[in-house]
């Protein structure tokens, strides 16, 4: 576990690898993550019952996100709810580059969870997707106390309404692609604590051979990977279209 949450950080906030040697500075910022915390943001986030996002409890869920981001030292206009419908919202939180800030990247994962069984039933959703909430939350703590200071713009979204049809994360891409503010890339990420029983734990990830720069991102995960674990068992494969 500690060795998969070491390698998130590293594939999620640095998009590209001067070589093969070991950066003391990514080395330094691996070493904040905290699975404590994580555990903790993952209980918080069970807690609601579920986040189901036409439910009062999604809208408890993300009040409760905005305030973390705010606990984080985030402020408007750097953070705020991404309203896209009648349901809970998204919430943004945006690290300004400071040498080409029109460069954005994301980082992301969907807060609501869901029951199939109906509407008003219990969805504590700890793995799908408390597990990825919480990276992105340490991520995001971890860059911000760190002090470090980036070329490109990062923004941390906790997307809504994943659940109900991947609502949110396509309503935010729409949005920004409508302002001129489409994303280079992104990291969402989804499940990051499934282990089915007898498997072995590993590091999986998949992207879109559509999307420009992927071939780039496959690489910085690869060497990320190879340079900061070797031997780890890793995977990729396509996984959007």
């Amino acid at each position: 576990m500690r060795r998969n949450r070491l390698v998130l950080l590293a594939l999620c906030v640095f998009w590209t690898l001067p070589g093969t040697a070991q950066d003391p500075m990514i080395e330094s910022l691996v070493e904040m993550v905290s699975l404590d915390r994580m555990y903790t943001e993952v209980d918080a986030l069970v807690a609601f019952g579920t986040r189901r996002s036409d439910q009062p409890e999604g809208f408890q869920a993300q009040d409760w996100l905005y305030a973390r981001f705010e606990d984080l030292g985030f402020s408007p206009p750097q953070l705020y709810l991404h309203d896209f419908d009648n349901n809970a919202d998204n919430v943004v939180a945006v690290l300004p580059g400071l040498g080409a800030p029109d460069e954005i990247y994301v980082i992301g994962a969907h807060y609501d969870s869901i029951n199939s069984g109906g509407a008003t039933l219990p969805a504590p959703g700890a793995d799908d997707n408390a597990s990825g909430t919480a990276a992105l939350i340490e991520i995001a703590r971890v860059v911000r106390e760190s002090g470090i200071v980036f070329d490109a713009t990062i923004q941390f979204v906790a997307f809504a309404s994943e659940e109900l049809g991947v609502v949110g994360s396509a309503a935010f891409a729409d949005d920004a692609i409508a302002q001129g503010q489409a994303p280079r890339n992104a990291i969402v990420m989804d499940v990051m604590g499934y282990l089915a029983p007898g498997s072995t734990r590993n590091i999986a990830f998949g992207t879109s051979e559509e999307i420009p720069g992927t071939t780039e991102l496959i690489v910085a995960a690869q060497t990320a990977i190879e340079t900061y674990l070797p031997g780890v068992l890793w995977e990729y494969a396509l996984t959007c279209t």
